[in-house]
């Protein structure tokens, strides 16, 4: 259970990261959904930095595009690929493998 919830963390911030332009802060639309974080963090250098949501606050990754909507997340002991969809300004985050959808907007 823990594992899953630290995979769609790290997967929304893959996400997140991997588009370009997504610099600054994100929010969840949904605040304390389980198995999404708070926010995110997205740096020019490619890292990313988890705002709360479980475990996983505080956690930094490197994000890479590897095509077809795809991006891995890697924390340095691990890695997760994620799918992204962007509706306006909105991103929706969802791990391969996982039904969970995480929905974020950038903050004010």
């Amino acid at each position: 259970m823990l594992k899953k919830r630290l995979l769609l963390v790290f997967s929304s911030l893959a996400l997140l990261t991997a588009c370009g332009g997504f610099e600054g802060e994100w929010e969840a639309t949904k605040k304390d959904e389980s198995g999404c974080a708070d926010g995110f963090i997205f740096s020019g250098d490619n890292t990313v930095t988890v705002q709360g949501g479980s475990e996983a606050f505080g956690s930094v990754a490197q994000w890479k595009d590897i095509g077809d909507d795809k991006y891995r997340l890697d924390f340095g002991f691990a890695y997760q690929v994620l799918n992204i969809e962007r509706d306006k300004n909105r991103l929706k985050v969802q791990a391969v493998g996982e039904s969970k959808v995480c929905t974020y907007k950038k903050a004010d």
